[in-house]
């Protein structure tokens, strides 16, 4: 911090309505004399769910669509490790062919 001063950075994430009422306790609380008030935006692409059949059972995948239009899919890591252990097939493995089978039929 300032001339060398050790210091401690307080982040808040809050709802938009709560942050007067926030910054009020910070000011209050800590010796703090001052804050910086920031707004953030976060943008989302659409997603949907998708399940693709292997041999082993069904893989659900987390499917974005992306601003061109075209789809990207990951599968959901619960349903890959669910498949793994009771396959004994490699985690990498499944999640290979479960895109592959989105790509064939997505």
């Amino acid at each position: 911090m300032k001339k060398g001063r050790p210091g401690v950075l307080v982040t808040v994430l809050c709802d938009p309505a709560d942050s007067e009422r926030l910054a009020a306790l910070l000011l209050a609380e800590t010796p703090t004399i001052g804050l910086r008030l920031r707004h953030e935006e976060r943008l989302e692409l659409p997603r949907a769910v998708a399940i693709v059949r292997l041999p082993e059972g069904d893989v659900r995948l987390k499917v974005v669509t992306l601003p061109d239009g075209t789809r990207r899919a990951r599968p959901e890591y619960e349903s890959l490790a669910a498949l793994a252990r009771t396959s004994g097939r490699p985690l990498d493995a499944l999640a290979a062919d479960a895109l592959r089978a989105f790509d064939t039929t997505g």
